[in-house]
């Protein structure tokens, strides 16, 4: 029996939890329930709490923090999410988390309307709260940046990893009247926080009450509950305390975290530390990676050069059928000649990297020629897509160098090469190509071109044989969790001077 029976307890035991608050939920004047006495029920004229909700803080505590914006009205997608251009990690991480909220709606054929609001602000700790309205579905996430980490994390961080046990017992009761699934409920409280799995996502009121909401396949409407914040205090992590603090009594971000703000750890664990599992009856806590854990998951990022092309949405449609993401490294002149791709490929929650703006040689350029490559390239990306800033580049024939890396950096870019490289243009084979995705092991960044039909052919064959046998296509961004601008990157472990030499 082991892990697996102790799985199945605590399922049972929640969805027994929900079945009897919905039960206590359930009574009404009429049906069999209490209505008397003077027990403080609202149907004998007590006042009814106003229903917590997260806290909407003004923009300018965090320093220079700018919307980041696309649009492709055709498609109905409008999208403004947070950009700190001084915290790299906090803005990778919500580019991250957009892109998969983007590619959710875009999988069920809905438009989306997403938007953001700065929930928790304090000298340590910015807590982002973002909402896609797809009409007739919703969905939320939220980010938190820890200055004493100087790392980004999913909501489940803001819980000790030794409190997850009694913490779903209270998101339970916080989302009964919901009168959600109470299986799926129960399930969801083992998975990734939305939009990765299908986890409450929290916040806090200005009360300092932690809310939870969700949203997607478990709640197309959305639902909402609260925890009182006497009730969460004793399960938060350091971060969550200093969120709740953030929520509460806001103060400017510094980037200078106080004594006790330790990370999202338990009391002074290191924020990486592993979730403790002395007690094999109490379930763990999920992961707090806000993107895809590539850690545990067998992640792979294919890539595309050279487009867009005239069947670039093919790969495209064929990566949303499946559920999974790509990067596309696009030539300037390629996405003014058809922007429309570009568009839908940004609305469609797939990330554009550029590639420069003609596919010259890139170190060999005058530094007047360098500039203009890089900078016509962005700027066509931006007039494409509505303001989408591209987060990766990719030098053509892999060719670098120093003065490369900080041209490229200082347009907040990082550089990616790869670790496979199909040879497609070579081979112009589609079997060829599909048996060289087929030699990338987890962590592998893979070079093909969307602008051959053999290799457009490829996608569907190897995006089934990745099902077959568990491997998870994923962004660049995905597979490396967080970029650095001018550091250059080849595969999730080998990065910088790991690479080949530049």
């Amino acid at each position: 029996m082991g892990k697996s029976s102790n799985r199945w307890r605590g399922l049972i035991g929640a969805c027994l939890a929900l079945a009897l608050v919905l039960a206590g939920c359930g009574s009404t004047p009429g049906g069999g329930g209490d209505t008397g006495g003077d027990g403080g029920n609202p149907g004998n004229g007590d006042p009814v709490p106003p229903p917590a909700v997260p806290a909407d803080l003004e923009r300018s505590l965090v320093p220079d923090v700018r919307d980041a914006t696309l649009a492709a009205e055709e498609l109905g997608v409008t999208a403004a999410v947070p950009e700190v251009p001084g915290l790299p990690a906090l803005t990778s991480a919500v580019g991250i988390v957009r892109a998969k909220l983007l590619r959710n709606a875009a999988a069920a054929g809905l438009p989306s309307n997403l938007t953001w609001q700065l929930t928790s602000s304090g000298p340590g700790v910015i807590g982002v709260l973002l909402s896609n309205d797809s009409g007739d579905r919703k969905e939320y996430a939220s980010v938190w940046f820890d200055a004493a980490t100087g790392k980004a994390y999913s909501s489940q961080a803001l819980i000790g990893p030794d409190k997850w046990d009694e913490f779903k017992n209270l998101v339970v009761r916080a989302l009964a009247e919901a009168r959600l699934d109470s299986i799926s409920m129960a399930q969801s409280l083992g998975e990734p926080a939305a939009p990765y799995g299908r986890a409450p996502v929290m916040s806090f009121s200005p009360q300092g009450d932690l809310v939870v909401r969700v949203g997607g396949d478990l709640a197309p409407e959305g639902a909402q509950g609260s925890i009182p914040a006497a009730e969460v205090q004793p399960l938060l992590s350091s971060l969550g305390v200093a969120a709740q603090r953030g929520a509460s009594d806001p103060q400017p971000f510094s980037g200078q975290p106080p004594a006790d703000q330790t990370g999202p750890g338990a009391q002074q664990l290191p924020a990486d530390a592993p979730t403790p599992t002395a007690d094999p009856n109490r379930e763990t806590r999920p992961s707090i990676k806000p993107g895809p854990d590539c850690d545990k998951l067998n992640c792979v990022a294919v890539t595309f050069d050279d487009g867009p092309g005239p069947r670039t949405r093919d790969v495209r449609d064929a990566f949303i059928d499946a559920g999974m993401a790509t990067t596309f490294f696009e030539l300037g002149q390629q996405v003014d000649k058809h922007p429309e791709v570009t568009a839908m490929l940004v609305a469609s929650g797939m990330e554009v990297g550029t590639h420069s703006w003609s596919h010259p040689v890139l170190p060999k350029l005058s530094d007047a020629k360098l500039d203009k490559e890089l900078d016509d390239t962005l700027t066509a990306i931006r007039d494409a897509t509505g303001g989408y800033n591209s987060p990766v580049m990719r030098p053509p024939y892999g060719s670098g160098s120093s003065d490369l890396r900080e041209a490229v950096g200082a347009r907040g870019e990082a550089i990616i090469l790869w670790s496979v490289d199909t040879n497609d243009w070579q081979t112009k084979s589609t079997d060829a190509t599909v048996q060289q995705v087929g030699r990338a092991h987890p962590g592998s960044i893979v070079l093909m071109h969307d602008i051959h039909d053999f290799t457009v052919d490829a996608v569907p064959i190897m995006l089934e044989q990745a099902k077959e046998n568990d491997v998870t296509f994923v962004t660049v961004s995905e597979l490396l969790g967080e970029t650095e601008p001018g550091v250059v990157y080849c595969s999730q472990r080998s990065i910088g001077d790991d690479c080949r030499s530049w």
